[in-house]
C-alpha cells in the first residue's frame, strides 16, 4: 500500500515539475529567438533536469518539521523515479526509431535521440541522488527550494491541483502495468499486455481470414 502512495505523490510531483520546467524551456527558447537546439544543448539540460527533479523529491523526503530523510521511503521513491528514467529513455529510442523512417528536412521531425547522452543524464541523476540522500544538508538550496515550495502551492491549488492529481493517478497505473509486465517477462519470457495484444492481433488476423469474401469466385 505505501508503495502505491509514493507513486501516487511522485507522479503528481513530476507532472508539476514537468509543467514549470516547460514554462522556463519555453522562455529560454524564447530569449535565445527560438532556434533548433544542438543535442549537447538538449542532453545538458535534459541531464539538469533530471538532477533537480533528484533534487526536489529528496526535499519531499524529509520528515515534516524536521530535518531527517525518511530513508525507507525515500529510497523506494527513488526507485520509482528511476523506473520513471528509464522508461523515457525506451520511449524516446522508440521515438527515435520511429523519426528515422520519415524523410524529412524539418527540424521538428528530426530526432536528437543520443543513447550516450541519455546513459549520462540517468547516470548524473543516480549520483545526485547519493549525493543529496548522504549529505542531506546540501539538498536545499534557493533553486531547489522554489521548485519545491511551487510544486506544493500549484499541488495545493483547487482546480489545477486536481487536474495534477488525476496526471498522478495515471502515471501510478502506469508504473503498475510496468511491474506487470516485468514480472510476466521473468515467468513468460514476454510481458503481458504485449502478449494479449499480439494475441488479439493474430485474433483478428485469424477473423479476417475466416472471413467469406462476396466477391471471391467459388470453384
Amino acid at each position: 500500500m505505501k508503495f502505491f502512495e509514493l507513486a501516487f505523490r511522485l507522479g503528481i510531483m513530476i507532472a508539476i515539475f514537468g509543467f514549470i520546467w516547460g514554462i522556463i524551456r519555453l522562455l529560454l527558447s524564447l530569449l535565445r529567438g527560438g532556434g533548433v537546439q544542438s543535442v549537447v544543448e538538449e542532453y545538458l539540460l535534459k541531464t539538469a533536469k533530471y538532477i533537480l527533479l533528484v533534487n526536489v523529491v529528496v526535499l519531499n523526503g524529509f520528515e515534516r518539521g524536521t530535518h531527517e530523510l525518511m530513508m525507507r521511503e525515500l529510497l523506494l521513491t527513488g526507485l520509482i523515479l528511476f523506473m520513471y528514467f528509464i522508461s523515457n529513455l525506451q520511449k524516446d529510442q522508440q521515438k527515435h526509431q520511429f523519426m528515422k523512417t520519415i524523410q524529412t528536412d524539418m527540424p521538428l521531425f528530426q530526432s536528437k535521440f543520443s543513447l550516450t547522452g541519455e546513459i549520462v543524464a540517468v547516470t548524473l541523476s543516480a549520483a545526485a541522488f547519493v549525493f543529496f540522500i548522504s549529505f542531506p544538508q546540501y539538498a536545499s538550496y534557493g533553486l531547489s527550494q522554489w521548485f519545491y515550495d511551487g510544486i506544493l502551492s500549484i499541488e495545493n491549488t483547487f482546480i489545477i491541483g486536481f487536474v495534477f492529481k488525476v496526471i498522478g493517478f495515471f502515471f501510478l497505473l502506469n508504473i503498475v502495468q510496468k511491474i506487470i509486465n516485468s514480472i510476466f517477462s521473468l515467468l513468460t519470457g514476454a510481458p503481458l499486455f504485449t502478449v494479449r495484444r499480439e494475441f488479439r492481433e493474430k485474433k483478428e488476423d485469424k477473423d479476417k481470414d475466416d472471413d467469406f469474401d462476396d466477391f471471391e469466385e467459388i470453384k
